[in-house]
């Protein structure tokens, strides 16, 4: 019995020397551990309560993680020097990276942020996603002459919407009808990020429809947790060349250190409320 027990303290001893020549291996301080220890709770906290508190704090730790990592360990020329040197390596790389994500993704813009709460539940916000800028895949209405958007004709049905005073009844967009053709919301059709024809930021949406005729393709788009599709609310339909890519892969949580970092601390328009249940 007594050997046992000096047989687990002595694997526990070197599981223990192990995993500390490890860290040292990979060059992994102790305070780099405690800072993105920090970092991951902080994020943590504020992606489930919102509080400006939270996320306060989370942009201070990346700050302070960014700044202490940085700077020389002296004012001597070969730590300047090697601060420098380590900075355009990291420089370099992420230039690197960005350059072979384009070239082998297809798109200028192989990554973005998801900001707001309208792709909930499939996107949340703070999610980190890859693009892939290739042909969008959405049902077709053909038109014979010029687009018109008023010859559309939209299907609303009952939805229910719980928000911070319960739950509502409201009418969302589940269709639309042209020529003696039906389209559905479909959620297996891509998610894509464009930029809008509209001094606003990009948008992650849904592709909802595609309109074609013989010169012109515009695509109508929708986020899954909004009532009404983005050019009832006045957005103009997306231009292919305004399309950055589909959502390919998503990481939860890592886009929240841009976020942070450009101090987005407040709740946005929309994430106090979700669509419970979609009209079939």
């Amino acid at each position: 019995m007594v050997k046992h027990k000096r047989k687990k303290i002595i694997n526990k001893e070197e599981n223990s020397e192990s995993f500390r020549k490890t860290i040292e291996k990979l060059n992994i301080k102790k305070k780099d551990v405690i800072f993105i220890t920090l970092l991951f709770v902080s994020i943590i906290l504020y992606a489930y309560t919102y509080s400006i508190i939270f996320g306060i704090f989370a942009f201070i730790v990346i700050i302070a993680f960014f700044v202490e990592d940085s700077l020389p360990k002296s004012s001597s020329p070969a730590d300047i020097f090697k601060a420098v040197k380590e900075l355009a390596i990291a420089f370099l790389t992420a230039l690197a990276v960005w350059v072979i994500l384009c070239i082998v993704l297809n798109t200028s813009s192989p990554i973005d942020v998801v900001t707001s709460c309208s792709m909930e539940p499939v996107l949340q916000r703070g999610d980190l996603i890859l693009l892939h800028g290739e042909n969008i895949a959405a049902p077709v209405f053909y038109f014979n002459g010029p687009i018109k958007l008023d010859k559309i004709k939209v299907v609303r049905k009952l939805c229910r919407i719980k928000g911070p005073s319960g739950v509502k009844v409201s009418q969302c967009t589940n269709a639309l009808q042209y020529a003696g053709k039906e389209i559905k919301y479909n959620a297996s059709n891509p998610i894509i990020v464009y930029q809008p024809d509209a001094p606003i930021g990009l948008i992650i949406h849904r592709a909802f429809a595609k309109l074609q005729n013989k010169t012109t393709t515009l695509y109508l788009t929708k986020g899954d947790n909004n009532e009404i599709l983005d050019q009832e609310a006045g957005i103009p339909p997306v231009k292919p060349e305004s399309i950055h890519g589909k959502e390919i892969f998503r990481i939860p949580l890592v886009g929240y250190v841009k976020l942070l970092l450009f101090m987005q601390f407040g709740q946005p328009e929309g994430c106090d409320k979700y669509i419970i249940d979609r009209p079939a």
